[in-house]
């Protein structure tokens, strides 16, 4: 804060105000870039547990689709040929899901394997399908014939199918990590924002104590002017500042300064003149102060004139120098002191 000590009010108060924008614009930004990452990080992780769910029920149809053969082969009737058929049909929705796809070597390996043998487990049962239409059909034969042909490669597609659920696992545990680090981050980012914003309110409010306090003391000083109660002590901690505050203050200080000097000579001179002008005169003329009287003021009035003179005066006065006039006039008559 030391480098805002020689900067003027204004633009100490435009710093901070511009800092306490700058950081909420930084913070609405990140906030709007952290939903957005949020939102794909929630889709994606929205879209992994989608596959893993169908994943999943695809081990189970294909399971079932197993089971199914078994119980059509052993029985040979409708509802278990139809349940193989639906089994069989939701597995290939399955494989021609695009929520399967991976862009990963392993699960294109994968996804390739499983196509491949889904090919060779329906090669292996067709011939065994086609031998319950015989008429020496045996089913313990039959059935025999797929736990040996086709239940290997069925257990194959059950491993691949296991690879695709972890990478979906994977795939959600590694977004979830993500998105926890991305709360954590954006939690610590949070907590420094409060600091900063804290900070710059409570230096926000400081400069404003600066301006309000002194305008407080410049409006008491004016105001005590006023009233002619104003000292100069009133300002003087006022009068060291480098702002435009301290300029106002030195600004008023100086112009009381002057006016008081101005109305100390104005009542100095009143009072001199007064000696010559006596106030009886000023009220003949009815004027409040001799400042009032102008030239060729006048009041016609009638009046009584008396003229005297002192005996010998005149004889006297010949053989004194002014000063000895004076001396004798005040000593002989001390109603005339004051002139």
């Amino acid at each position: 804060m030391h480098f805002l000590t020689n900067l003027a009010t204004q633009t100490k108060l435009f710093i901070v105000f511009g800092l306490l924008s700058l950081v909420a614009a930084i913070i609405a930004v990140t906030g709007i870039i952290n939903a957005a990452d949020f939102q794909v990080q929630v889709t994606g992780l929205r879209a992994s547990a989608q596959a893993l769910e169908r994943s999943s029920r695809a081990q189970l149809d294909l399971a079932r689709e197993q089971v199914a053969t078994k119980n059509a082969l052993l029985g040979d009737n409708v509802e278990d040929w139809a349940q193989v058929y639906d089994y069989s049909s939701q597995f290939y929705d399955f494989l021609s899901s695009p929520e399967t796809y991976f862009t990963e070597e392993q699960g294109e390996q994968a996804w390739d394997e499983i196509g491949t043998l889904r090919d060779e487990y329906e090669a292996a049962l067709d011939p065994i399908f086609v031998s319950t239409y015989e008429t020496t059909y045996d089913p313990q034969a039959a059935l025999l014939s797929a736990k040996e042909q086709a239940d290997p490669i069925a257990a194959e597609m059950q491993a691949r199918m296991t690879t695709f659920t972890n990478l979906y696992l994977y795939d959600i545990a590694s977004q979830a990590e993500w998105i926890d680090e991305t709360v954590q981050s954006n939690a610590n980012t949070g907590r420094w924002a409060i600091l900063i914003l804290a900070g710059l309110l409570i230096l926000a409010v400081f400069l404003t104590n600066q301006v309000s306090q002194p305008l407080h003391s410049l409006t008491s000083a004016i105001v005590a002017f006023q009233n002619n109660t104003y000292r100069p002590e009133m300002l003087a901690p006022f009068l060291q500042r480098r702002d435009e505050l301290g300029q106002l203050a030195q600004a008023i200080d100086a112009m009381a300064t002057s006016i008081t000097e101005s109305n100390r000579l104005k009542d100095r001179f009143l009072h001199s003149a007064s000696r010559f002008i006596p106030e009886q005169y000023l009220e003949f003329l009815e004027k409040p102060a001799i400042t009032e009287v102008n030239l060729g003021d006048h009041v016609s009035a009638e009046m009584a004139v008396m003229f005297s003179d002192l005996r010998g005066f005149t004889t006297v006065s010949e053989k004194m120098t002014p000063q000895e006039n004076f001396d004798f006039i005040v000593t002989a008559h001390p109603s005339l002191g004051g002139l």
